[in-house]
């Protein structure tokens, strides 16, 4: 369970970062240096994002629903199962 803390702790500090060069946009900011910390911080985020998708996919297929016994709901299948 220590990559959803660690994530957290580097989106943190992205955000930390980003708002640090927002602040100074006006005056000695690079503007690059922004357009980096973004980019950066959406990499973090989609790969949050994919790792919170697989456990909310992994704790739906463990529903025992009745229903999908047959044939489970697209959104819930995986690559393999496509």
């Amino acid at each position: 369970m220590e990559a959803p803390v660690q994530g957290m702790t580097l989106t943190e500090d992205s955000l930390r970062r980003l708002q640090d060069l927002s602040g100074r946009l006006d005056r000695a900011a690079d503007p690059a240096d922004v357009r980096r910390e973004l980019d950066s911080l959406a990499a973090l985020m989609e790969t949050h994002f994919v790792y919170e998708e697989k456990r909310i996919v992994s704790a739906l297929n463990a529903l025992d629903a009745p229903g999908w016994h047959r044939s489970r709901p697209e959104f819930l299948r995986t690559d393999e199962e496509r």
